[in-house]
């Protein structure tokens, strides 16, 4: 009987904990979707004629946005599976970006949230950790003539992914110990 009690609260903690962090990470992702949207939907609002100029509006716009970590503009090449890194624009230090400009490559996850955005604005559900910050990513199209553009614009999770860090800790804390117990 005990056993059986401590098989049914682990499931319970397991659960409930799964619910907990789909709670956290969905009201992230609904309140930055919705001010990605915003932001793809006034960029949209202009066809640039250069990378360089959508790169300066695109500047402009997020600058004073303090959530925002970093932006990059993808751009599709001859073949439409690949994509150049044309601009990295960094506006906080603590965002640790891998690739590098100039570099070309498919899309790199299952979603193809790159090829994905040439049309629509994409929240990456996930949530992404280093060691000196959290962030999440959302994608949306470019306007650029003669060039099929995507942006990543990565936001800052820190409060939000302290949050589900402390909870993800906590909870599995107590599990463990409802298990053994």
């Amino acid at each position: 009987l005990i056993v059986l009690f401590a098989i049914f609260a682990s499931a319970m903690f397991k659960k409930t904990g799964t619910d907990g962090r789909q709670v956290i990470e969905n009201c992230i992702l609904d309140s930055s979707y919705a001010k990605g949207k915003n932001i793809f939907l006034i960029l949209s609002q202009t066809e640039y004629k250069t990378t360089d100029e959508f790169a300066a509006s695109l500047q402009s716009t997020l600058s004073t946005d303090e959530s925002v970590l970093s932006a990059v503009i993808f751009l599709r090449t001859s073949d439409e599976n690949f994509f150049r890194v044309s601009r990295i624009m960094r506006f906080n230090a603590g965002r640790d970006i891998t690739i590098k400009q100039g570099t070309e490559g498919r899309s790199g996850n299952d979603e193809n949230y790159i090829r994905r955005a040439l049309y629509e604005t994409i929240a990456d559900e996930k949530i992404y950790q280093s060691a000196s910050s959290a962030w999440y990513n959302i994608y949306g199209p470019a306007k650029i003539s003669n060039f099929s553009a995507a942006v990543q614009i990565s936001y800052s999770a820190d409060p939000a992914g302290s949050y589900y860090a402390a909870f993800t800790q906590s909870f599995e804390k107590n599990r463990r110990y409802i298990t053994i117990g």
